[in-house]
C-alpha cells in the first residue's frame, strides 16, 4: 500500500499506538468487508482526526462515543446520503483527482451502494461507492451535500493523501477565490498549515 505509506510519512500516527481489532466481528456487524487501507489507517492512527477536525469513524473496540462508530456511523450516513438522492441537483458533479468531472450518479437501487467512513465539523462526509465486490477496488467520495463531490477511484488512503498534501482539486467558492488570488494555479494554497493528526478521547 504505496499511498498509506505515503500518508504516515506525511502525517505521523500517534507514538506506540497500536490496538487490537476484531475486523471480522467489525465486518459482520456492518455486512460488508472493509478496505485493507482503512484497516491500516485505524490501526495506526485510531480515533482522532487530520488538522483535528477530518474524522474517521473506527470500530467500537477503541471506546469511541457513538459519533464515531463506523458501526452507527456508516450505515446512518449511507440511508441520510439516500434520503438526499432526489434533492441533488443535476448540475451536481464529481470531482476526480485529474481536475476533470462527470454528473453525480447515487444509483437506482433502494439500497445505494455507499457506506459511510468519516466526516469533518463543517458538515462534511465521506463515502465509499461499493461499487464491486473487492472493497480494495472502491472509490471514495467526500462530499458536503451541497454541491461539492470529491470522487477518488484510488480510495481512502490515496484520497487523504491528496487532500492532505494539497494536490486534489476543488471546487468550493473559497477555492476559486484563493484560485484567482494565485493567478489561476490549479492547486491553490491549502486553507491550514501542515498537516498533523490528533487523537481524541471522546
Amino acid at each position: 500500500m504505496a499511498a498509506f505509506d505515503e500518508l504516515v510519512a506525511l502525517v505521523r500516527p500517534p507514538d506506540l499506538w497500536r490496538f487490537a481489532i476484531d475486523w471480522e466481528a467489525i465486518e459482520s456487524s456492518i455486512g460488508a468487508r472493509l478496505p485493507d487501507d482503512y484497516r491500516s489507517i485505524v490501526d495506526h492512527y485510531g480515533w482522532g482526526g487530520f488538522y483535528e477536525d477530518l474524522a474517521i469513524w473506527v470500530p467500537p473496540t477503541l471506546s469511541v462515543p457513538e459519533h464515531g462508530d463506523i458501526t452507527i456511523q456508516g450505515p446512518w450516513a449511507r440511508d441520510s446520503l439516500a434520503g438526499l438522492r432526489a434533492s441533488i441537483p443535476a448540475s451536481d458533479v464529481w470531482v476526480f483527482p485529474d481536475g476533470t468531472s462527470a454528473p453525480v450518479d447515487l444509483g437506482d437501487d433502494a439500497n445505494i451502494p455507499f457506506l459511510g467512513w468519516g466526516a469533518n465539523s463543517g458538515g462534511c462526509y465521506g463515502y465509499w461507492h461499493m461499487i464491486g465486490p473487492d472493497p480494495n477496488t472502491w472509490p471514495v467520495v467526500y462530499t458536503n451535500l451541497g454541491g461539492n463531490w470529491d470522487y477518488h477511484p484510488g480510495g481512502l488512503a490515496e484520497y487523504l493523501l491528496a487532500k492532505l498534501s494539497n494536490t486534489y482539486p476543488e471546487n468550493t467558492d473559497d477555492y476559486r477565490n484563493r484560485q484567482e488570488q494565485d493567478g489561476g494555479d490549479v492547486h491553490a494554497e491549502p486553507l491550514y498549515g501542515e498537516p498533523y493528526f490528533a487523537m481524541w478521547t471522546e
